[in-house]
């Protein structure tokens, strides 16, 4: 498989719920890494479509997650607790995107 250009990504409609965005992120990690198991579990390695997946997070999940941190440090700043939690979250995911492109 090649890797796919931006435009060639699982389609996915807007959803209108943050939690709908979520699930449509899934989705679509979900439809790019089943190619990559299915490699792997025969025993050969998947770089074209492992490629496209870390394409795939790089273009939209790092970019779904700018857009909450937008929103949402705002949205929490009088409570400092919950802004240190969804810090916490949007690190610890970040930093698992840029652990997987140092493949």
């Amino acid at each position: 498989m090649q890797t796919p250009s931006p435009d060639q990504s699982p389609a996915v409609a807007p959803s209108a719920t943050l939690r709908g965005e979520h699930r449509d992120l899934l989705t679509a990690v979900t439809e790019l890494a089943t190619p990559i198991l299915t490699e792997a579990d025969s025993g050969r390695w998947p770089q074209p479509d492992l490629h496209a997946l870390l394409d795939y997070l790089h273009l939209e999940v790092l970019s779904q997650i700018n857009n909450e941190e937008w929103l949402l440090f705002r949205a929490s700043a009088q409570d400092p607790d919950k802004l240190a939690r969804l810090r916490q979250d949007h690190l610890d995911l970040r930093e698992t995107v840029d652990e997987l492109t140092g493949f």
